[in-house]
């Protein structure tokens, strides 16, 4: 893989966790939430190969097998651990997402999380509340698929899927078993996206066009903010957001391919390679991880242990610099944990 696309995914999943640490310094959660997620779609439709337009087959085994399986596998394992996290809790009846308590539950309502978490791509717990991604990945790389198929030329494939999100927005259109809706097409535009970046060969930014792009990125921070992981959007803001979110993207892709070369000798580089590497990784753990965090400030300050269950973190000690704790340990741990799993196995292999 291009060694900068891989630099590109570990900047994109380190800004994830930061924004999910609820970083406390101004501005840079709302800046970073302007591109940081749809940077994925990006680099994905970037890396794309035109051999899978005549093998749709091995195009969807990829996608099930990247996207699909991970999303069930998990989503299948944190909501059968949902009474664990009860009884340790990681869940309360009390704390919860925006203060609000979550919902125990039966047997009965587990197996139901399971059922639409098998055939509809949807409905993980909390913790994996970042798996929203594979889901709008997946049904946006489709529909990009289908549609590219059928046109053929990348460029008039990307106006068709802007007139096709145009009137999927208007229309509010949704099918929910399948989760065909404004998400996944707006996924599908950004994917097609950056499929015309390569294609195309489209000139990297020089640091005129980085500093206007970013700055134009930072503007919409007022004028078109978005929570891209919504399945349907009110308003005009989608598009000029889509927009700045590619620039500031490829800003990004623009800046580490001019300063940093492919070579992975430095220390650094193979760490941020490892870290681009290993994103589904921080993105299946990283909230789970949070709860270290958590712990260490209950321990701290002496606070009752249901506050465990606050989500993503303790707010009230977050926004005080504790956010920095919650970045390091939701980014060290998952990496920690794979590399250790890495090692074991390759000793168990020496071994035979």
């Amino acid at each position: 893989m291009n060694p900068h696309i891989t630099y590109l995914k570990a900047f994109g999943i380190i800004l994830m966790v930061l924004g999910h640490s609820m970083c406390s310094i101004p501005f840079v959660i709302p800046f970073l939430s302007m591109f940081h997620m749809p940077l994925f779609f990006v680099a994905a439709g970037y890396c794309f190969n035109d051999k899978y337009l005549t093998m749709p087959l091995a195009f969807l085994k990829r996608r099930l097998k990247r996207l699909y399986v991970p999303f069930v596998k998990w989503g299948l394992v944190f909501a059968l651990l949902r009474p664990l996290f009860f009884t340790l809790h990681i869940y309360d009846t009390t704390y919860g997402f925006n203060g609000v308590g979550a919902v125990k539950g039966n047997w009965l309502d587990i197996l139901h999380s399971c059922w639409i978490i098998v055939t509809q791509m949807r409905g993980t717990d909390w913790l994996l509340g970042g798996y929203w991604f594979l889901n709008a990945a997946f049904f946006g790389s489709i529909i990009a698929w289908v549609t590219r198929h059928l046109i053929r030329k990348v460029e008039y494939t990307l106006i068709t899927l802007i007139a096709l999100l145009v009137v999927v927005h208007v229309t509010n259109f949704h099918i929910t078993f399948l989760n065909i809706n404004t998400r996944a097409f707006a996924a599908a535009v950004i994917y097609i996206a950056g499929s015309v970046l390569n294609l195309k060969k489209v000139p990297l930014f020089g640091p005129v066009g980085i500093t206007a792009s970013l700055a134009l990125t930072a503007l919409g921070m007022f004028y078109w903010p978005l929570a891209i992981d919504n399945i349907s959007y009110d308003g005009w803001q989608l598009f000029p957001h889509i927009l700045t979110a590619i620039l500031a993207t490829w800003s990004f892709y623009s800046l580490f391919t001019r300063y940093i070369n492919g070579e992975t000798t430095s220390r650094l580089k193979r760490f941020f390679l490892f870290i681009g590497e290993n994103t589904l990784s921080i993105l299946t753990w990283h909230l789970l991880s949070f709860k270290l965090a958590s712990l260490i400030i209950i321990l701290i300050y002496g606070l009752p242990i249901e506050q465990l269950g606050e989500f993503p973190v303790i707010m009230e000690y977050s926004i005080k610099g504790w956010w920095l704790l919650y970045f390091l340990v939701g980014v060290g741990l998952p990496l920690a944990t794979t590399k250790v799993i890495d090692f074991l196995l390759q000793g168990k292999q020496s071994t035979r």
